[in-house]
């Protein structure tokens, strides 16, 4: 948003060098504008591809007993626990809390179950694949 202000104001200042003298209502006018454009394409950005994450900004956890999403390890959980995963095409760092998370090897399904920031909690989904 800050960027379509400048880019407003560098508008009202390029009309100003070439000749045109803008009013302060012109200046705000651009700079409105090009606001509601901003706001107007991320609405529209949104509604054509939304967010594929269940869990909103806010939320931690799933409330529900059923499973968040399945994901299968696309690299290999180490020592630390952590590891890559594909959850509906996209990749996300995961951590296992499991003590058996070592064991968890590329192809494996997981469950999400949490999300920290952009860290996704799993579990191994052992034989509900």
């Amino acid at each position: 948003m800050a960027g379509t202000l400048i880019c407003g104001l560098f508008t009202a200042i390029a009309l100003w060098v070439v000749g045109f003298v803008p009013n302060i209502t012109f200046v705000l006018l651009v700079v409105l504008s090009a606001c509601l454009g901003d706001v107007l394409l991320a609405l529209s950005l949104d509604a054509i591809n939304p967010t594929r994450v269940l869990v909103g900004p806010g939320d931690r956890k799933h409330h529900n007993s059923e499973v968040l999403d399945k994901a299968i390890v696309v690299e290999d959980f180490g020592a630390d626990n952590e590891g890559y995963i594909l959850v509906r095409g996209e990749k996300w760092r995961a951590i296992c809390q499991q003590q058996s998370a070592s064991m968890l090897q590329i192809g494996d399904h997981v469950k999400v179950i949490e999300r920290a920031g952009l860290v996704l909690v799993v579990e191994s989904a052992g034989n509900d694949t």
